[in-house]
């Protein structure tokens, strides 16, 4: 059984309006996180990343593409994915996609004996894993872009052992709703610049 994380009712469904209230919090309480995400990435180039990666992304990983390109690799200010991620921009997505499939592929993907149904936990990192997190450990926030019902779901990939498991989230769109739940602004003892995660 796959459980999600609850997602509050009166929260926005749309991307768009999910990151709008994003970026309104990181304005009002941490301008240096804010000043670390990058403007919206060029249809072209989406489409270039796609042919790269030899994939067609989920329509809301596009949708945040063209909403905004990632962040600064910042470990301090550039943390916007709970737990600990900074989202990671085209040319950032395709180099750690790169790099991840090359150092651990999944011998024989592609056929019937691999793990191939969105959802289903796998070793290795398949080629149909999109990068959007990453913790700058070696640790990444993807999408998983198998087909099947979860097609699109977000899910952590562990450089350690290769393992991705169970989705955390059904979209990338259900994903930043939760953001505002899971953030607060830091304690008010100096100028605000950081959130902290709770």
């Amino acid at each position: 059984m796959i459980i999600f994380r609850q997602q509050d009712a009166t929260m926005t469904t749309t991307l768009a309006g999910a990151w709008a209230r994003v970026r309104t919090a990181l304005e009002t309480h941490a301008p240096s996180t804010a000043r670390t995400v990058r403007a919206s990435a060029a249809m072209g180039d989406i489409a270039e990343a796609q042919c790269v990666m030899k994939q067609t992304f989920p329509e809301a990983v596009r949708e945040q593409l063209l909403l905004f390109d990632g962040a600064e690799t910042n470990p301090i200010t550039g943390v916007l994915l709970p737990p600990l991620y900074i989202p990671v921009g085209l040319q950032r997505m395709q180099m750690l996609w790169q790099r991840k499939h090359a150092a651990s592929p999944i011998p024989g993907a592609g056929e019937a004996d691999v793990p191939a149904v969105a959802g289903e936990p796998c070793h290795g990192f398949h080629p149909l894993l999109v990068p959007i997190g990453d913790d700058t450990t070696g640790d990444l926030l993807v999408v998983d872009n198998r087909p099947g019902e979860l097609r699109g779901s977000v899910l952590t990939w562990s450089r350690d052992d290769g393992l991705f498991g169970t989705p955390t989230w059904r979209s990338v769109t259900e994903m930043w709703p939760t953001w505002r739940a899971r953030w607060k602004p830091a304690p008010r003892r100096a100028p605000q610049t950081t959130m902290i995660l709770t």
